[in-house]
C-alpha cells in the first residue's frame, strides 16, 4: 500500500484549510486532555502504521504550508506599496497577517506533527508536560541531557 500525500488528499476530499482546524482540535484534545500531567511516549512499531502516520502528518503540514504561503503572498503585496512604512492602515493589515500566520504556526509547532527542535516529521514522539510540546525521542534525550547539565532538569522530566 502506498500512502502518499496526493492519494490521501484525493481520498479524503477535504480542502486544505480544514486541515488547519483539524490540527488545532487535535492539539487541544491532546494537550488539554490526556497528556497534560505526565510525560508520554508514542512509538509505532508497525512499518505500515508508521507510513500511514507519516503520510497523514505530511498532508496536515502541507495544508498548513498552503495557508501560510497565502498569508506570505498577501504580506508581499502589502510590502510593494511605496508608503509601506508610513501608512498606518498597511501596518495594521500587516500585523493582522502576521497574527494569522502565527495562529497556524504556534499550534503546528506544539503538535505531534513535527519536532520543534529538529522539525522532523517521521519520528516517534515524547510529550513534555512542562513545555506542553512534542519532541522526537532523539531531541528529547539531547535536550534533557543539556538542561540537566545546566541545572534545570525539571524542564525535561
Amino acid at each position: 500500500m502506498n500512502f502518499d500525500k496526493a492519494t490521501l488528499c484525493k481520498n479524503l476530499n477535504i480542502q486544505s484549510s480544514i486541515f488547519f482546524y483539524i490540527i488545532q482540535i487535535w492539539n487541544i484534545n491532546l494537550i488539554d486532555g490526556i497528556f497534560v500531567k505526565k510525560k508520554h511516549t508514542i512509538i509505532i512499531r508497525s512499518p505500515i502504521l508508521r507510513q500511514v502516520r507519516n503520510s497523514l502528518r505530511d498532508v496536515l503540514i502541507s495544508a498548513c504550508s498552503v495557508e501560510q504561503s497565502k498569508i506570505h503572498d498577501e504580506e508581499d503585496r502589502l510590502r510593494e506599496h511605496d508608503d509601506y512604512y508610513e501608512n498606518e492602515e498597511i501596518q495594521i493589515a500587516a500585523k493582522k497577517l502576521n497574527d494569522q500566520y502565527w495562529e497556524i504556526e504556534r499550534p503546528l509547532r506544539a503538535s505531534i506533527l513535527l519536532c520543534p527542535a529538529c522539525f522532523k516529521t517521521d519520528k516517534d514522539m515524547i510529550f513534555n508536560p512542562v513545555r506542553k510540546e512534542w519532541y522526537c525521542i532523539e531531541c528529547y534525550a539531547k535536550l534533557k541531557k543539556g538542561f540537566t547539565e545546566e541545572g534545570q532538569p525539571e524542564q525535561f522530566p
